[in-house]
């Protein structure tokens, strides 16, 4: 009898402790990063964008900047510190290299604001648990860097295709998050700079790639 009473005891203990981790866990301040995937919905409309620009300037001092527009009212302004396709490929390069244009930034690579519907989300690319959070990617297969002529630079320009996503807790954070769709097209013009080492010795380095969205 007693022996059956002990693990009664013991059966309760657990199932209140594992009750109380239960709760914890969705309480600000623990060790859940974000909502689970059940609590997270998807809006049937797409954001297209329909304006702006991505800009890489390598005389600027500044990160590289995305500031586009949308529709439903939405606008991004922030940094876009993830890997650009231009940079990456270009740096330098020689007649006869690819130079690809795909791009990415996710997490803390976007550090700006959001807004949508008249609402502003001003804490992108915050850590904490409920900051919202945006990841973009563009793609697009580029252009072959050209040879070398008398000319000091060159500009080229292709065309490249976007998605994205918005995560983020309309309803304030006790209520489950919305994950918006984003998508969108432009002409990326990149613009070479001629390096000379000496004679018969040069590379291409980039110095400017902009991403110029169009309806």
């Amino acid at each position: 009898m007693k022996h059956r009473l002990s693990m009664s005891v013991l059966m309760l203990s657990a199932m209140w402790w594992g009750g109380c981790e239960r709760a914890a866990s969705s309480l600000p301040g623990t060790t859940v990063t974000g909502p689970s995937t059940d609590e997270t919905a998807k809006t049937d409309k797409l954001i297209r964008i329909l304006s702006g620009q991505l800009v890489y300037d390598r005389s600027s001092s500044r990160p590289p900047l995305i500031d586009v527009k949308g529709t439903r009212s939405f606008r991004l302004s922030s940094t876009f510190e993830g890997p650009i396709g231009p940079v990456d490929a270009c740096r330098p390069c020689a007649p006869g290299d690819r130079v690809r244009l795909d791009s990415t930034a996710i997490g803390l690579d976007v550090r700006g604001t959001v807004t949508l519907h008249g609402k502003t989300y001003d804490r992108i690319g915050g850590a904490g648990q409920f900051d919202p959070g945006i990841g973009l990617e563009f793609k697009g297969e580029g252009f072959i860097a050209p040879p070398f002529t008398d000319a000091a630079t060159v500009e080229l320009s292709a065309p490249f295709t976007f998605s994205g996503t918005f995560s983020y807790y309309p309803d304030g954070p006790s209520m489950p998050s919305v994950t918006e769709t984003l998508t969108g097209s432009g002409i990326a013009t990149v613009r070479l700079s001629k390096l000379v080492y000496g004679p018969g010795l040069a590379v291409w380095e980039l110095a400017e790639a902009v991403f110029d969205f169009t309806k």
